[in-house]
């Protein structure tokens, strides 16, 4: 029985080969709300996520599948009142319309990428009773 030695990175094998996973990825997030009167708060949140360059394995790897690195920032506002009965928001996602592809290979005879969505905006309202 093959042991896997202590210590090693996730990003590594057993026998010490990369797996090509990202060494690096960073997620993050922060929400402030804002009172703006008595009954009235103001909502803003914003994340990223961030991924080191990589390059996934296999026998049809070539390096056209290399993966560059990213990084990905979305946001948010979001108005209600207090009792939370209601509310209306507006966000984005990848604010900076990054071009970037989730994912990358090869078959046989072709290669092929998926892309990441490009910048999206939109609203919401909501309501609870």
């Amino acid at each position: 029985m093959y042991r896997t030695p202590a210590g090693r990175p996730i990003y590594q094998s057993a026998n010490g080969q990369d797996q090509g996973t990202p060494k690096v990825t960073l997620n993050g997030m922060a929400d402030y709300a804002i009172p703006l009167s008595k009954r009235y708060d103001l909502d803003i949140e914003a994340d990223y996520s961030y991924s080191d360059p990589y390059k996934p394995t296999g026998a049809y790897a070539p390096d056209q599948t290399q993966i560059p690195a990213y990084f990905i920032a979305n946001a948010g506002i979001t108005f209600r009142p207090r009792s939370r009965r209601w509310y209306v928001s507006a966000y984005s996602s990848n604010i900076a319309n990054r071009h970037y592809d989730i994912t990358r290979a090869t078959g046989i005879v072709e290669y092929f990428a998926v892309p990441a969505p490009p910048r999206f905006c939109g609203a919401r309202f909501g309501m609870s009773w």
